[in-house]
């Protein structure tokens, strides 16, 4: 774990003891999405373990691959690197490894750096007597400066954790005045070549107090996007540390909530952020009574929100074996309950008046309903009446369509047919004309004396047919399914209908007497009597209804 992120737990321990003696106003509509998407995150916090956990697995096998001692050393750092803050047993595991590596190779500032971590996985799971004893075996003389930086930064960390765990944070407590004295080692050390110089220095000139070169350091601070690393992690939370250190408490909520994140998604289990932010929330709640126009649903939301994200840090610390976070974390957490207990005191209370209201108006709802069944049996037959005018209107306005529908295709067809005709005409007499003028007698007396009814009829009967199939594309099917199965009637090939069919084709354009029907299809009466006859034997309906069924056919394709 690096010098920065070490620094980073000193900072949020105490400010978790302080957070709850700060009064937190309400945030804005923008610190209000941020939250929202740290919702979503802890929502798929599930997922970013397993990425984790699948990423360190990989690095494990590559490593139990190598055999060279200083690859395997260097691979260790790199895991190590990778589950200081998410694994606390296989961040130990990696520890006695590469101290066991660094005494064969004789590195006595490789064994310091690793029993340097070591302390620091001690104090993290709790085992601060360890932790101090680790400390203490070690001697700072001949220390490299990198080596010094690691050593006051885990006993500025150590120090933390004592305060943390005893609760007790004063001037003149002995712990508090060791971690001045470790800060100061520290800071007499460091140079701008240093990566994490600029950490220590913001961290500084929060501590002096200065406004304005606090408020230039805030541009200094850059943080990615996607907030999907350590650095984003610490550098959203060192912006949320100036914020509240000019009392800006809405921009503090919005980089807490960003610092969230991306611990969030790199799996820190050792999470400061989330708890530093549920504990500033649920003061939200504590001020809610005193202050209005928060928001319009009221304290719940900040109880709500603070419990989910507490449970979430509880459960870290818990996995993680961090004994010292746990005990802090339970700490807000018993504050967050005794919230809930005091908010369902409230709700019963509330629900208890709501109940004694809903009684007297179920009592009103009574009588008005008395009433509407009074007012519903004198209109139940109006109604009734109503809805059978409204249903003869309807088959009315269908049958008025269909019968529009068939004019129309109708009177386009028969025009075509008329007009089709009279040419026909015209040009026979004109031919005549023509041969009498030149006294071809006897080629007039040769036309006329061949019949051409029979060709006539023929083709108007081919017209008659496409038109009404077009009409009736199915007429043919449906007409045989009112016969039964085996009575089928189908037209030869080449035709499209017969003489049975265009009769009740005919029916189903509403012409039902026999001498008309005999009349247009150039029949005797009798013929037309009888295939009418002939085919209702063969109906599958009643007789007396076979009529009405075949006037039937086709009105859902034309309604």
């Amino acid at each position: 774990m690096n010098n920065k992120s070490i620094y980073i737990k000193h900072i949020a321990l105490l400010s978790t003891l302080l957070y709850a003696l700060i009064p937190i106003a309400a945030y804005s509509q923008e610190s209000e999405t941020w939250l929202e998407k740290l919702d979503s995150v802890v929502m798929s916090v599930d997922k970013y373990e397993k990425d984790k956990s699948d990423i360190i697995n990989v690095m494990v096998a590559q490593r139990d691959k190598l055999r060279d001692q200083k690859e395997i050393y260097k691979a260790n750092c790199s895991i190590y690197d990778e589950c200081c803050t998410f694994d606390s047993d296989l961040a130990l595991d990696i520890i006695e490894r590469n101290e066991g590596i660094a005494r064969k190779m004789g590195n006595q500032e490789y064994i310091d750096e690793w029993r340097i971590k070591r302390a620091f996985m001690m104090s993290v799971t709790g085992m601060l007597m360890e932790s101090n004893s680790i400390l203490n075996s070690l001697t700072t003389e001949g220390m490299s400066r990198e080596m010094l930086v690691s050593y006051y930064t885990q006993r500025i960390y150590l120090n933390t954790h004592y305060d943390q765990y005893i609760g007790a944070v004063s001037a003149n407590d002995k712990y508090e005045k060791d971690t001045k004295a470790y800060r100061d080692s520290l800071e007499a050390i460091l140079t701008e070549a240093d990566a994490d110089y600029g950490w220590y220095k913001t961290m500084k000139i929060i501590s002096a107090g200065n406004i304005d070169t606090i408020k230039a350091t805030i541009d200094k601070i850059i943080i990615s996007p996607n907030l999907n690393s350590k650095k984003d992690a610490s550098n959203a939370y060192a912006i949320a540390q100036i914020y509240k250190k000019l009392d800006d408490n809405d921009k503090y909520i919005k980089y807490l909530a960003m610092s969230s994140i991306a611990d969030l998604k790199v799996a820190n289990k050792d999470i400061a952020s989330l708890e530093e932010l549920a504990g500033a929330i649920y003061n939200m709640h504590s001020g809610d009574k005193r202050t209005s126009g928060l928001f319009s649903n009221g304290s719940d939301k900040y109880i709500d929100r603070a419990y989910r994200y507490i449970n979430v840090c509880l459960e870290g610390a818990q996995k993680f074996h961090n004994r010292v976070r746990v005990v802090s974390i339970s700490r807000v957490q018993d504050n967050i309950h005794s919230a809930y207990v005091e908010r369902d005191r409230e709700q019963r209370e509330s629900l208890r008046v709501a109940l004694w209201t809903a009684v007297g108006l179920l009592l009103l709802l009574a009588a008005a309903i008395v009433m509407v069944v009074i007012m519903y049996r004198k209109t139940k037959v109006v109604n009734n009446k109503l809805e059978n005018a409204i249903d003869n209107l309807k088959n009315a306005n269908n049958e008025l369509e269909e019968s529009n529908f068939v004019k129309e295709e109708y009177i386009g067809y028969v025009f075509s047919i008329c007009s089709n005709y009279i040419g026909k005409i015209d040009d026979y007499r004109k031919n005549i004309n023509r041969k009498m003028k030149v006294n071809q007698h006897d080629e007039v007396l040769a036309m006329t004396d061949k019949p051409v009814v029979q060709e006539e009829m023929q083709k108007f009967y081919k017209d008659f047919d496409a038109i009404f199939l077009h009409i009736y594309p199915d007429f043919v099917k449906e007409f045989n399914d009112l016969l039964l199965p085996e009575e089928g009637i189908e037209p030869k090939k080449g035709e499209l209908l017969n003489t049975d069919l265009r009769i009740y084709a005919l029916v189903r354009l509403g012409i039902t007497d026999s001498i008309k029907i005999a009349e247009l299809l150039h029949c005797s009466p009798q013929t037309v009597y009888n295939n009418r006859l002939k085919i209702r034997n063969k109906a599958r309906v009643p007789k007396d209804t076979f009529v009405d069924a075949v006037q039937k056919i086709g009105k859902k394709s034309l309604i």
